[in-house]
């Protein structure tokens, strides 16, 4: 119960935030999985057609909404923030439009590092 209590403690920061995972390779889903664990509105978007994707969004949580690359630009303004996959470059129009815009983009090592530093 502890253990509960203090993940939820960690996670805190990202309930009800609407956060968009860019990238669905395993780490991605891992992300998105916890981030929708911790009451984030989460969707998650590749650059690989939803069709080919079947495997992987198996593995997500049922909350996370999988939208295709090209909606995800149309619904930028919508995102409290970003999550993106080691995979994924930096440069792709989506977070250019998300960097002008002000909407934080952080990695997946940077999501990893404020849950372990908000345990801290």
């Amino acid at each position: 119960m502890i253990q509960a209590e203090k993940k939820a403690e960690m996670l805190g920061e990202f309930k009800n935030k609407n956060i968009l995972v860019i990238g669905l390779a395993r780490s991605g889903t891992g992300a998105a999985n916890l981030l929708s664990g911790a009451g984030a509105n989460v969707s998650v978007t590749d650059s690989k057609p939803v069709s080919l994707l079947g495997d992987r969004m198996k593995k997500l949580a049922p909350a996370v909404k999988i939208i295709g690359d090209d909606m995800a630009g149309q619904a930028i303004d919508s995102f409290d923030m970003i999550v993106v996959s080691p995979g994924v470059p930096l440069y792709i129009p989506l977070l250019i439009k998300a960097s002008i815009k002000g909407i934080p983009v952080i990695g997946e090592l940077e999501l990893a590092y404020q849950v372990v530093q908000s345990s801290a």
